[in-house]
């Protein structure tokens, strides 16, 4: 059997906005979906709990080389971010991540004697579109 898997060395991330960086790396926050509680004063052992209706989508983290001639974010700057995977193998169209948010965060670099200079955003989608993952093809 060939021996499959991949880094993410080759990605590509497009911000809200003009923002631009060259990113380190992305974590992509994991989507989860709660629970509700509906256990009554006559459940025993366990709650019972029913799923929620909607998910949550998490909040996307991205560390990147610091360039002192960019300007900070616009905190609260809403607009479409995504993120497209690396081509992967023999496939024509890479994987995206994408969806509608704001930048919620964004952290100066820590200075030091022998370290690279890196800055720190955060993003969380809003929900009016997606965050939607697209697998490659």
């Amino acid at each position: 059997m060939a021996l499959t898997g991949d880094t993410g060395n080759g990605a590509t991330l497009t911000l809200p906005g003009s923002y631009s960086v060259a990113p380190i790396t992305v974590e992509i926050g994991a989507e989860t979906l709660a629970m509700i509680d509906i256990s009554t004063l006559a459940t025993t052992s366990f709650m019972e709990k029913i799923p929620s209706d909607l998910k949550d989508s998490g909040e996307l983290t991205i560390t990147y080389k610091w360039a002192s001639n960019v300007a900070a974010p616009t905190l609260g700057t809403a607009a479409t971010t995504t993120i497209t995977f690396p081509l992967w193998g023999a496939l024509t169209n890479a994987a995206t991540y994408s969806g509608t948010g704001v930048i919620t965060s964004w952290k100066p670099p820590r200075l030091a004697n022998g370290e690279l200079m890196v800055g720190e955003l955060k993003i969380m989608f809003d929900g009016d579109t997606g965050p939607t993952f697209t697998a490659a093809s």
